[in-house]
């Protein structure tokens, strides 16, 4: 019993050479394998090695590309004047959408009362300060102002026109701007619906004139903003028939606007 102990102690000690010439057989092979980071110009590495945890294999990391994509991110934040680091506003194409209220003033107005107006409004940014512009609009009213309910109709309202905007940037997450447009509205009501209450020419398209002045706040996503703005136009179609009062249009909105 005591001889089998010893003869099998004896073979294990011969054993731990074998076992240690093995292993350092394995780590020199795999030395070998991996590939020397060649240096730069300058004499410093330009990468170092790392593993990937998918294959096992040594991979080369570039320094030069990493150090181009920290520029890239550098060149994407900019510092307000107040210290507050944010992403760069993009300029480029702007599609912008508004919900708010459409009121007329004049004789109109006594007619109609203010009407829900969605509106939709897209252009290009060619400077940062500068966006020629196309825009939509539809707004919702009726005749109860001047008719009861078994004479009254719904009035919906359609324009479309083009303009130009400039905005002015106080901060980095601030702009106003103010705006100019020209286009065409129409009442989109039956046949004489409302010529029969003065308003003939509103049932054909008739041309406006109008301007907007309004604040956008930019978010920390730098290609959203928040927008509240104002706008008044001259509505030649929506005059009175017989020598009526200069037929203004007013709305007020509440816009979001998506930069690409």
């Amino acid at each position: 019993m005591k001889a089998g102990r010893s003869s099998l102690i004896a073979s294990f000690v011969l054993c731990l050479p074998l076992v240690a010439q093995a292993k350092d057989e394995v780590n020199a092979a795999g030395s070998q394998a991996l590939p020397k980071a060649e240096p730069s110009a300058g004499g410093a590495s330009s990468g170092s090695l790392t593993t990937d945890p998918a294959t096992g294999e040594a991979a080369k990391i570039d320094g030069k590309a990493l150090a181009a994509e920290a520029a890239e991110d550098t060149d994407a934040i900019e510092e307000s004047p107040d210290g507050l680091r944010t992403s760069k506003r993009p300029f480029g194409v702007v599609v912008e959408s508004s919900i708010g209220l459409l009121a007329f003033v004049g004789d109109f107005g006594k007619v109609a009362p203010p009407a829900l107006l969605l509106r939709m409004q897209a252009g290009v940014e060619i400077f940062r300060f500068l966006m020629p512009f196309a825009e939509g609009e539809i707004a919702m009213t009726d005749t109860s102002k001047s008719q009861d309910e078994t004479k009254q109709r719904a009035v919906p309202i359609y324009s479309f026109g083009g303009g130009l905007r400039v905005t002015i940037r106080p901060t980095s997450r601030v702009g106003v701007f103010v705006q100019g447009s020209v286009g065409a509205l129409k009442a989109d009501v039956p046949t004489n619906s409302l010529a029969v209450l003065g308003f003939r020419d509103a049932e054909s398209l008739g041309m406006y004139l109008g301007g907007r002045l309004g604040a956008e706040w930019y978010q920390r996503d730098r290609h959203m903003a928040f927008a509240l703005h104002a706008g008044v136009r001259d509505a030649l179609g929506f005059e009175k028939t017989s020598q009526g009062t200069t037929p203004l249009a007013i709305d007020g909105v509440f816009a979001l606007r998506y930069t690409f």
